[in-house]
């Protein structure tokens, strides 16, 4: 049985060889398959937000709101549990929050979320990507996911 370092040493190694190849070659999942990935185009779309050009980050990926989201749903639970503890007079220890966090990925509601979003996310990858290459909808945004 492999160590907890060995399994994060191996991941990292597998994340540096995806991003050299995505940086090389464009996405994997492309490359491979010759079809765009759910998560085609979600750089671009971050890009371009960033740009503050809306329409144009929409039209890249429509679901990237949901991955700002969460960052921002994670950091006001933090604080909650952090001031929660300062009213009961309770030291702030790093160990705490670590497991407030692990708390906040098994709650209720964000499971219930994340049901939600998956469903969107796979919902508009087949509307995106699916349908144009069966013929049955708009193939604009494919030929823009595929040619960038």
């Amino acid at each position: 049985m492999m160590s907890n370092k060995t399994l994060s040493a191996l991941l990292a190694a597998a994340v540096a060889a995806a991003a050299l190849f995505t940086l090389k070659f464009g996405c994997p999942f492309l490359a491979v398959s010759g079809i765009p990935c759910p998560g085609c185009g979600m750089t671009r779309a971050f890009l371009a937000f960033f740009r503050l050009d809306l329409a144009q980050a929409f039209l890249y990926h429509p679901m990237f709101p949901v991955f700002l989201v969460l960052p921002m749903a994670l950091m006001i639970y933090l604080a909650w549990r952090i001031r929660k503890r300062h009213r009961q007079e309770l030291p702030f220890r790093w160990a705490d929050l670590k497991g407030a966090s692990g708390d906040f990925f098994m709650t209720r509601t964000f499971l219930a979320f994340f049901g939600v979003g998956f469903a969107a996310y796979i919902a508009v990858y087949i509307y995106r990507v699916i349908l144009p290459l069966c013929h049955l909808g708009d193939p604009t945004v494919l030929r823009l996911l595929i040619s960038s």
